[in-house]
């Protein structure tokens, strides 16, 4: 709509603005993301020619500044400005409590017109990538090398170099380094082809001997790319000390300015550019380096010492002049390992010196932290309650989540490219193979069949398919036996064979010279088509017995930690508790130890399975250690001596009585039954950790001034709090759901029919207040102004989220509020007898599975056995503290019984795990669709206002839960 000058036209213009500000459609909001689509340059064209215009009536639109810009000069600034990625907060605090890293040149404000005189750039962007970078895996204080840089690329090629063998045997040292030199140095990747060729035509094997290499999965994986680039460049491949650096610095830089050319130019200009030629740079400013390494420069130049010899060598320098691998040279048999742990030791404080700040060092994430902290806070009380430290802890080795994940591929899938490979020759066996599914293929033995081309491992007969799971005739083997160690891998460790193979073969390795002799040319067809893989073929053809090392090395596997995130922890225990033992628990051996004696685990029931967890490691744990002790090597020695009086399975460790120097670890069919005792106890003492809540102030969506005033503005906060001209929300609208930090409960004079009276609420503290409502004064400010309240007395100035309540005799939590409604969450855990527990465990399995009658029947599930369920379920709701639950819905579950039994099995199963969530903290309400009920049944709140009830107390607990306080929230 365009202004004109006539009279008529600016009253009609006039009326229509009024009347859609009457209407509240005036200048709409666009609340869609198309203007997304129009350029930035265009809405910046349009300021200008706006400010243009705007500037031949307001001229203050040209005044100038000491800056030399004008107002409107200065407005545009503020449109297009944008802080850099890489320069992050402005603001740094001091004392480090906000995540900031800009490097300033100058204090002082930061505006769009001083942002480059204010900030440095170039440092802020280096340290920006510093945060980014890694800490190494070993040294957890110092930080990874670029992937490229020539020290990491020399380690790479070693630790891969090193493991190679020809014909079987290890290759020298001097003709590793020769490798190194004449093949590696050329920064290209190195296959096996080439170096069969360099063999032969340096007179290492025969001309006609195809050699046979291995150690090394195909070709090689890591070159010397840095080292060829630069020696191309400097014009030598034997760098000095100097441009050794220089270097590893351009590196450096580089990887951590990734695409920023303008600042690594700049950067290699200001320090190299009187050292390289113009034609070096440009060549220099064409090379591309990107990500990081996982270990730092310190650990890989880290002194040790080979206790067979004496010799003391740096690390990267001993795998130069050895040809141990990484996990050889942190074996016993060097001090690499003792010298890495002595580097990572913090200050010793005592437990009773040691604070949560000490812990902000840790290489860990802030939830890991504060685990960490609780874990700390339970030793503390339970040292403390026993009057001693104690003798051992046990730390549980879980498996590691932040371990590279390999992309795997179905076995389906895997077979089905493999035998296409083969043309012709797979033919049969790829239409076999596409007849079945991929859940087919979750059986072993069927995913071995097709491995083996339907021959046994040992003998090279053909297995009928149709007599394959026939445990009379067919069996699994474990190459490596598993008497001494525990290695399910299909790919590495497992064959399918005749059954009376395997049953000659019992513990036998190497596997029999004669099998080896015969199925030696059907094993390495195999390896060829890749149907195996390296590992298990020199597994299987293998011709000399494990040795001493190796057995203790198996065990080791089992009793020690190699994963420093997990040994920083065990540190920072064996600082706080020196008296104490710390002893490794391998998470797999106690879930095996489940299964073998049937312990089952159901997290539907209660949450004891975690102290459960505990105790099981610690029974496990402990059996290892008596066992093994901390040395295997002399456990494997003595075992060798006499194997009557050391006898060892790892499969079947638990078979045996276990003691050592008086100590009985375990004792054969007894210590079990104490074991199934334990964990019937129903004297398991849950705590949680109450918490004030942090993030969003309310809701994002804003909401209109009509719907605000609908409700005289009560629920609504301001769209932006600072500003005192935006706090009236039934004019400007508002958001809803505000976030409510804790409680404080407040006693206030009652207004209405009972006037007067004095009355107990529950208030919620809005998050965005939290900062300002700091003192009494203040709280009762806000009661009588926003809460209104009459006569307020802040009776308890914080009561966190996820406190403990005992509300008419019910445990509760604290969760949060709805309206004048108090949400709560269960704090009572359900017991059901061992039978009944063991069927939960049945049918949770059952519930996330689609199944059919028959296999509902194989395990024995049944309406019966339901309903009996569903009785026990009943009568646990309705008698003893869980029938004093808020809401409770027995009476809802006894009027449905009958739609219950009417149900079918299927279905009944899910009733059934929706009822078992009433007894959790999960307070959404369960589904009883399925019986005719409502879809969020018992949901447990409360009135606010507390009065009325018979009885209210604040339960406060010591972490372990073995102390506790309760303050009547009636009286205080």
């Amino acid at each position: 709509m365009i202004w004109n000058s006539k009279e008529k036209q600016r009253k009609k213009i006039k009326k229509y603005i009024e009347e859609e500000i009457q209407r509240e459609t005036f200048l709409p909001k666009q609340i869609t993301p198309s203007n997304g689509v129009i350029p930035y340059q265009l809405h910046l064209a349009e300021l200008h020619a706006i400010l243009e215009n705007a500037e031949r009536y307001l001229p203050f639109l040209k005044e100038s500044d000491s800056t030399g810009l004008t107002v409107a000069q200065k407005i545009e600034e503020l449109f297009s400005f944008r802080i850099p990625y890489f320069v992050g907060p402005l603001y740094k605090d001091p004392e480090g409590r906000n995540k900031a890293w800009v490097i300033r040149k100058e204090p002082g404000r930061v505006l769009p017109w001083n942002f480059e005189s204010k900030v440095d750039l170039k440092e802020s962007a280096v340290q920006f990538i510093q945060e980014l970078v890694g800490h190494c895996t070993y040294l957890t204080d110092e930080k990874v090398l670029p992937n490229e840089s020539l020290l990491y690329e020399k380690f790479r090629v070693l630790n891969e170099l090193n493991n190679l063998k020809v014909n079987g045997n290890p290759i020298s040292v001097q003709l590793k380094q020769n490798l190194y030199k004449d093949l590696f140095s050329k920064g290209k990747k190195v296959t096996q082809k080439q170096v069969r060729s360099y063999l032969r035509l340096n007179g290492y094997v025969e001309k006609d001997d195809d050699a046979e290499l291995t150690g090394i999965d195909g070709d090689f994986k890591n070159t010397l790319s840095s080292h060829a680039r630069f020696a191309a460049l400097l014009g030598t491949s034997d760098f000095t000390f100097a441009q050794k650096k220089m270097v590893e610095e351009i590196i450096g830089w580089a990887t951590a300015f990734g695409d920023s050319q303008k600042f690594l130019r700049e950067k290699i200009q200001d320090k190299y550019g009187d050292i390289l030629s113009k034609a070096q740079l440009k060549r220099l400013f064409g090379y591309k380096f990107r990500d990081w390494g996982r270990l730092s420069r310190e650990f890989l130049e880290l002194p040790g010492v080979d206790k067979t010899t004496g010799e003391q060598l740096p690390l990267i320098q001993k795998m130069w002049e050895s040809n141990c691998n990484l996990m050889q040279l942190l074996s016993d048999q060097f001090t690499y390992r003792e010298n890495v742990e002595k580097k990572v030791a913090r200050n010793e404080k005592t437990l009773t010196e040691i604070q949560f700040e000490d812990l902000a060092d840790l290489y860990v994430s802030n939830p890991v932290r504060r685990m960490i902290w609780q874990t700390i806070l339970i030793l503390k009380e339970l040292t403390k309650v026993l009057g001693a430290a104690p003798s051992r802890i046990f730390v549980e080795m879980a498996r590691d989540a932040n371990a590279r994940k390999e992309r795997t591929v179905s076995r389906k899938a895997r077979l089905v490219d493999l035998y296409k490979a083969m043309k012709g020759e797979g033919k049969e066996f790829l239409a076999e193979i596409d007849k079945k599914s991929e859940v087919d293929f979750r059986r072993k033995r069927l995913y071995l069949y097709y491995c083996q081309m339907g021959r046994c491992m040992y003998t090279g007969d053909p297995i009928d398919l149709h007599d394959l799971f026939n445990d009379n005739l067919y069996d699994i083997d474990h190459i490596y036996p598993r008497h001494f160690l525990k290695d399910d891998s299909l790919d590495n460790n497992l064959v399918l064979v005749r059954k009376e193979k395997n049953a000659h073969k019992t513990d036998i390795f190497p596997i029999e010279e004669n099998i080896r002799d015969r199925q030696y040319g059907f094993w390495k067809m195999l390896l060829e088509r890749k149907l195996m893989t390296e590992e298990k073929f020199l597994r299987l053809t293998r011709n000399t017995p494990f040795t001493d090392e190796e057995l203790a090395g198996f065990i080791q596997r089992q009793i020690v930690e190699t994963r420093q995130g997990t040994k920083t922890i065990a540190n920072l225990l064996t600082q706080s508790f020196p008296d104490s033992e710390i002893v490794y628990v391998k998470a797999g051996n106690v879930s095996q130890f489940r299964q073998n004696f049937t312990l089952v685990k159901a997290r539907a029931v209660n949450d004891f399975h975690h102290a459960h967890d505990a105790y099981l490691n610690i029974v496990v744990g402990n059996t290892y250690h008596v066992k093994f002790t901390r040395s295997p090597m002399n456990f494997i020695q003595a075992y060798r001596k006499d194997p009557a009086r050391n006898p060892y399975h790892m499969y079947r460790l638990f078979d045996y009585t276990v003691a050592r120097n008086g100590e009985v670890a375990w004792e054969k069919e007894k210590t079990i039954k104490t074991v199934k005792a334990v964990l019937e106890k129903p004297s398991v003492l849950i705590t949680r950790k109450p918490f004030e809540a942090h993030g969003g102030f309310s809701d994002a969506t804003i909401i209109s001034a009509s719907d605000a005033r609908k409700v005289q503005g009560k629920g609504y906060l301001p769209v932006k709090t600072s500003d005192g001209k935006m706090k009236d929300v039934c004019k400007y609208g508002g958001k809803t759901k505000i976030t409510g930090s804790y409680f404080f409960l407040v006693e206030s004079t009652q207004k209405g029919q009972t006037e007067g009276k004095r009355v107990r609420t529950l208030e919620a503290m809005p998050l965005y207040l939290v900062d300002q409502l700091t003192d009494e004064e203040a709280m009762l400010a806000y009661c009588k102004d926003t809460l209104q309240l009459t006569d307020p007395r802040i009776c308890l100035k914080k009561i966190k989220m996820y406190s403990l309540l005992k509300i008419n005799g019910a445990l509760v939590y604290l969760t949060g509020r709805m309206g004048d409604r108090v949400t709560t969450a269960n704090a009572v855990q359900l017991i059901l007898d061992p039978v009944l527990y063991q069927y939960v465990k049945k049918i949770s399995d059952i519930a996330a599975m689609e199944v059919d009658e028959e296999y509902l029947e194989n395990r024995k599930i049944s309406k019966e056995e339901n309903l009996e369920l569903y009785d026990a379920l009943i009568h646990k709701y309705e008698t003893g503290i869980l029938g004093k639950r808020i809401n409770n819905v027995v009476g809802k579950l006894k009027e449905k019984r009958d739609v219950f039994q009417e149900t079918a099995i299927i279905d009944q199963i899910h009733v059934l795990m929706e009822i078992l969530k009433l007894s959790t903290v999960d307070n959404n309400g369960v589904d009883l669709k399925l019986i005719d009920g409502a879809g969020k049944s018992g949901k447990a709140a409360i009135n606010k206002n507390i009065s009325n009830l018979e009885s209210a107390y604040l339960i406060t607990q010591s972490v372990t839960g073995l102390y506790t306080k309760s303050i009547d929230l009636l009286r205080v």
